[in-house]
């Protein structure tokens, strides 16, 4: 799953729809006023108005979107000695190039995908608080450390896909 340009792609763009579905649904559902900031206790302290969620919700998304697609597709054009890769020369050797750049794009769009999907569940944990009239649950930190770990995960299986050659 994880090597399937398609599906990388197609679970990028359904996150992206959601996020686009997710502030039509609630917006009128929310108060006037809604809380986005909250301090080490879960009590709310920064608010703005309803207006604003879908801009900051949807600002966000789109910028981590635009940044993981553009870095994905931009390395090609990065000089071979500016690529942090392990075992540089010969991944980026010109029979292995193509690939080596796929697998870095998949890479990236699934970190892509993991950083949506970690948005969305904040905004949307953000949005059931503002219609729970302040009823908060302890559900930030399990996200939290879910989404570190998955990164964490997913950039060990890149590093020790690179760290290996035939030879080596």
């Amino acid at each position: 799953m994880l090597r399937s340009k398609q599906v990388t792609n197609t679970v990028f763009l359904l996150l992206l729809f959601y996020a686009v579905f997710q502030q039509w649904y609630y917006y009128g559902k929310l108060p006037q006023r809604v809380a986005v900031h909250f301090n080490f206790q879960g009590t709310a302290d920064g608010w703005v108005a309803r207006q604003s969620l879908p801009l900051i919700s949807l600002g966000t998304i789109v910028f981590l979107a635009l940044l993981f697609w553009g870095i994905s597709k931009l390395i090609r054009r990065v000089p071979d000695n500016l690529i942090n890769l392990p075992n540089n020369a010969y991944w980026l050797a010109s029979e292995r190039r193509e690939q080596t750049y796929r697998d870095i794009y998949l890479y990236l769009m699934w970190m892509a995908n993991l950083t949506i999907l970690f948005m969305l569940v904040l905004f949307q944990d953000l949005i059931r608080f503002n219609l729970s009239a302040g009823i908060h649950s302890l559900r930030f930190w399990p996200v939290v450390v879910f989404y570190i770990l998955a990164i964490s995960l997913l950039s060990l299986k890149m590093i020790l896909r690179f760290s290996k050659t035939p030879s080596g």
